[in-house]
């Protein structure tokens, strides 16, 4: 629930302290465990006045949250960018007119520009890996991504390259191919009603 998530929540309750960083098991970094206690009490949303709270499933590991909220935030020396879909819906109107016509297309054509900036305090984030294979996925899937005719529309195919799905690269097709003409078809339905 970390990132980018807007709910009514009171109150969080952190089951573990650690996570898998994809070589072991490491302490959730302070800026995880203020991201995450960050969504209770949410500003504008229904708790908001009352403020939120966070604590631990098991005592022995309250200290963690102690200590995030006790510790000064480091300064920030850098920052990685992920684009919104209406950034690459933008982008998008301006490629089609260089005869950039696949979803997998558009999205590797903007991870390159992306990975030509020389500015030193903002870096693209690294969308090479999942979000291309994704892409490749699915433009198998009807809806050219800004007809409105149904299907997956642009911000519909941006959505599922961004998803924290985890398939990996030897899986992704299917799954996510059999999940994108579900929601297509949820869509055409919607339209029609």
């Amino acid at each position: 629930i970390a990132y980018g998530l807007n709910m009514n929540i009171r109150r969080i309750i952190l089951t573990a302290t650690k996570k898998f960083d994809g070589k072991g098991l490491i302490s959730l970094p302070q800026s995880t465990v203020l991201q995450v206690a960050g969504r209770a009490g949410r500003y504008g949303l229904k708790f908001s006045k009352e403020g939120g709270s966070v604590t631990t499933l098991h005592e022995r590991d309250l200290h963690v949250v102690e200590d995030a909220f006790a510790e000064p935030l480091p300064q920030i020396q850098r920052a990685g960018l992920l684009p919104t879909a209406d950034i690459i819906a933008i982008y998008a109107d301006l490629k089609r007119k260089e005869g950039i016509t696949t979803f997998k297309e558009l999205m590797k054509s903007f991870t390159n520009d992306m990975n030509a900036t020389t500015n030193t305090l903002l870096f693209p984030c690294d969308m090479t890996r999942s979000v291309l294979a994704i892409a490749s996925a699915l433009d198998g899937i009807p809806g050219d991504g800004s007809s409105g005719t149904g299907g997956l529309e642009l911000k519909d195919r941006v959505v599922f390259c961004f998803a924290p799905m985890g398939l990996s690269l030897i899986h992704i097709s299917e799954p996510t191919r059999l999940l994108s003409i579900s929601y297509a078809v949820f869509c055409l339905k919607k339209k029609k009603t």
